[in-house]
């Protein structure tokens, strides 16, 4: 019993350190292999604007926006 206890709680151990380096490195320290600070901003630049934009389209959704309204005789622009 006690070698499973020791082998238990060097796991947990082992888990808990992983854990630990992984939340403090984070995903800042990770660069595509290949890829200049340049081709980042644009990729970066580019998602933004695309979620950005998704975001417009949900709120004119949300809105009624993106439908014609059947009170106005002429479509507002």
């Amino acid at each position: 019993m006690k070698s499973t206890s020791k082998f238990m709680m060097t796991v947990v151990i082992s888990v808990l350190g992983l854990a630990f380096v992984l939340s403090v490195s984070g995903c800042g320290l990770y660069h595509r292999p290949g890829e200049t600070s340049a081709e980042r901003a644009r990729r970066h630049n580019r998602v933004l604007k695309n979620n950005i934009s998704l975001m417009a389209e949900d709120v004119d959704q949300l809105l009624n926006l993106d439908r014609m309204s059947h009170l106005a005789e002429k479509r507002v622009p």
